[in-house]
């Protein structure tokens, strides 16, 4: 087993260090995308174990297709490129080093489960919505090997909000991972020690993001020169390494073993409590017989829908999605502030909320949708008189109309008035023809004329694909004009060009006919009538 371990040389180390400097927290990652990779990851790291080099590849097209539905989920793009660079590698060495292969599985499965990691907490202080949140822990559950009384009481936290007792379990259970592994590992250079010493290294990738690991120090110097060790065959130093990473690792273990006093972790961005615990109602830190500030409440909702329009603006589908989800939260929570201070409900807030999520469900939300539930959330505030009496307009309200009942249709409807364009175009030129300069100018002025059309037509259906799965697409739905500012101003242009050459194109054939120019005279009714005769005739 030594050979193939001689033959990573010096690229494990590097691929290591890399691998654990290359994270960073994300928002809005794709759970389904996530679980999917991680099976997929899981697979491959089996069969290269096994030497099964003929099934590897349908389930690398599979990981690199869950990867593909991940990766716009992922808003850092160091920890994109990291999981990114592990895949790859996997893939290319897999031919001829299985053991490169699997530790690279190793190490990717690292990066995942501390992105899941981070991200979990950070939604969880946002209050995520409470059907993600019991996706989310069962997940969690699964990726860091907790039992049946662990989970349940991991979820008893995250619902109480004790989110550094969240914290401190996925790190105590890292910590024992990590540990576990490492007492495994020999002082020798098998393939067998090199793998458990990379996974050992990959559980500490999570352990990190807490801190806790600094004192006594423990770092990824440590374990990249544990493994430089390894591949050079320097056993005597790796004896002395593998003694002190265990050491504190044990000391880390031992620490993290204590559980420390709960703590009610505080809502960010928005003015509510978060999800409620199970047969529990939901806390508040109003007073009773106070109502909240409606002013910093409604305040609160504008945050994320401002981010959603922001991101929808430019086609970032996965941001606006998971920021229309995120308001909608805040409208809910905004909504159970009002009852618990003793205010009334309004009915538009849970009207709000229902097309929030709607919108959020959609896989390609475009920026004039979300800017109508903007202004449904100003007509809101203003009916509980928090900054004005904004009333409610008609286009306004027809909007909100549009967005909640036919916005789901807005793709297909746009592609099937682009394809319709085709058939007055097709018969124009069917009929006369592209041999005379005025009725090119004419066809010419249509097609300017009927161009936004198509672009709507086309960027519609190509976003719609992207938002639904094929991320490259996505951007598409920048060509469409009604996507940003810019649209008024190409669309002006194109429709100044368009009048132009359809102007220029009549005045040819008027001048042709003889009905304009300077030899024009007064002509009588029965002229006139043998200049249309003329007309009829010369078509």
């Amino acid at each position: 087993m030594r050979g193939p371990v001689r033959r990573l040389g010096r690229s494990a180390p590097a691929l290591l260090l890399g691998a654990l400097l290359t994270l960073g927290g994300a928002q809005a990652q794709d759970l389904t995308a996530y679980g999917n990779l991680a099976r997929s990851v899981d697979r491959l790291t089996a069969l290269s174990a096994q030497g099964d080099a003929g099934a590897l590849a349908p389930e690398f097209q599979a990981a690199s297709q869950a990867f593909r539905g991940l990766d716009p989920t992922l808003t850092d793009r160091s920890l994109v490129l990291g999981l990114s660079r592990n895949l790859t590698t996997a893939q290319q060495r897999a031919p001829s080093n299985p053991v490169e292969t699997q530790a690279n599985f190793l190490l990717a499965r690292g990066l995942m489960r501390k992105a899941l990691a981070e991200q979990s907490l950070a939604e969880l202080r946002r209050g995520e919505a409470r059907a993600l949140t019991e996706t989310r822990l069962r997940l969690i559950a699964s990726e860091f090997g907790l039992d049946s009384g662990s989970y349940q009481a991991l979820r008893r936290d995250a619902f109480a909000r004790h989110l550094n007792l969240v914290a401190w379990r996925l790190e105590a259970a890292a910590a024992r991972k990590a540990l576990a592994s490492l007492e495994v590992v020999q002082s020798d250079t098998s393939a067998a020690s090199y793998l458990n010493l990379t996974r050992a290294a990959s559980w500490f990738t999570v352990i990190q993001t807490q801190g806790r690991a600094q004192t006594p120090p423990l770092t990824t110097e440590q374990f990249e020169a544990a493994l430089r060790q390894l591949t050079a065959g320097d056993t005597a130093a790796l004896g002395s390494s593998l003694a002190g990473l265990r050491e504190r690792l044990s000391a880390l273990r031992d620490r993290v073993s204590v559980r420390p006093a709960p703590v009610v972790s505080p809502l960010e961005g928005a003015g509510g409590s978060g999800p409620t615990p199970p047969n529990s109602t939901s806390p508040s830190s109003t007073p009773p017989g106070s109502a909240p500030s409606p002013t910093a409440s409604y305040a609160a909702a504008y945050a994320p829908l401002g981010r959603a329009l922001s991101a929808s603006a430019v086609a970032d589908l996965p941001r606006a999605r998971a920021e229309l989800l995120s308001a909608a939260t805040t409208v809910q929570q905004l909504q159970e502030s009002r009852r618990a201070g003793g205010q009334p409900t309004q009915p538009g807030l849970e009207q709000l909320r229902s097309d929030l999520q709607r919108l959020a469900g959609r896989p390609a939300p475009r920026r004039d949708e979300v800017q109508a539930l903007l202004g449904e959330l100003s007509r809101l505030e203003g009916e509980a008189g928090a900054t004005s009496s904004f009333a409610a307009s008609g286009p306004g309200a027809f909007s909100v109309s549009l967005t909640r009942w036919l916005a789901g249709l807005r793709p297909l409807l746009a592609l099937l008035l682009a394809l319709a364009c085709a058939a007055p175009l097709y018969l124009l030129t069917l009929a006369f023809g592209r041999r005379n300069p005025s009725w090119r100018a004419i066809s010419t002025g249509l097609w300017l004329l009927l161009a936004p059309l198509l672009l709507e037509g086309l960027g519609s259906a190509l976003g719609y694909l992207g938002g639904s799965g094929v991320g490259a697409l996505a951007p598409a739905l920048n060509f469409t004009l009604t996507q940003g500012a810019y649209g008024l101003f190409v669309y002006g242009l194109l429709s100044a060009l368009g009048l132009a050459f359809l102007t220029y194109g009549f005045w040819g054939l008027c001048r042709q006919f003889g009905l304009l120019g300077k030899h024009q005279t007064a002509r009588t009714p029965t002229q006139l009538s043998k200049t249309t005769l003329d007309w009829e005739e010369e078509i």
